[in-house]
């Protein structure tokens, strides 16, 4: 503003359930802005991953902001992470906490939403706690870290899911945090030890790891 202040603007769209997680969506066109969210209902104990479009409000016009679902997926179990892929496919990867990974694809033109594959990485107590993910043009690939001491590589390429356990340290470290450092190394964290720096292609222990206690 001329003063130098800015006031920000701030629309409550209240959902009836639990938000356990909420992503931004690659836009079809310049000014369309969609949400990617993931509920849970207490009172029924379903998940689901529904996507939505926002609306500005304009002063115009004395509209206010509208948020309108565009179509919904339901989960096997709550979902307890959710990423969205950084291009034009729209993809969608839900963490469920039973331990299933779920690519969804999103279509706002046909206001559809659908699951490309759903794989399960353990039993019902392979909560993952963590992940990251990079995608191209043609795939996908997700790492994804559990509280199970899994550490798991899924790639969606062409329709297929391909799985590689990378390590299992059989619950004797519990990782809580994932992310990529480049197309072929990811760098994992936990409780009560070092960064790890691992290369995929070398699976079974990582190449590297920081000599810093947390």
């Amino acid at each position: 503003m001329a003063d130098g202040t800015s006031t920000v603007e701030v629309g409550r769209f209240p959902q009836g359930k639990y938000v356990d997680a909420l992503r931004w969506l690659p836009p079809v066109a310049a000014f369309d802005r969609l949400v990617a969210t993931a509920l849970y209902d207490a009172d029924s104990g379903t998940s689901s991953v529904q996507v939505h479009t926002l609306t500005p409000a304009d002063a115009h016009f004395h509209y206010p902001p509208r948020l309108e679902l565009q179509t919904t997926w339901t989960s096997p179990a709550r979902i307890s992470k959710l990423k969205v892929a950084s291009s034009s496919q729209k993809a969608i990867i839900a963490a469920a906490s039973s331990g299933c990974l779920c690519f969804l694809v999103a279509d706002p033109l046909q206001v559809s939403l659908e699951a490309e594959g759903c794989l399960g990485l353990g039993t019902s107590s392979s909560y993952i706690s963590g992940m990251d993910l990079q995608a191209s043009s043609s795939d996908c690939e997700c790492i994804c870290v559990g509280e199970d001491g899994k550490i798991n590589l899924v790639k969606l390429a062409e329709g297929q899911m391909h799985h590689t356990c990378v390590t299992d340290n059989r619950g004797l470290i519990s990782y809580t945090a994932a992310r990529w450092a480049s197309p072929t190394e990811f760098v994992t964290a936990g409780l009560g030890f070092t960064l790890q720096w691992w290369d995929h292609r070398k699976p079974g222990a990582p190449v590297s790891q920081s000599p810093n206690k947390w």
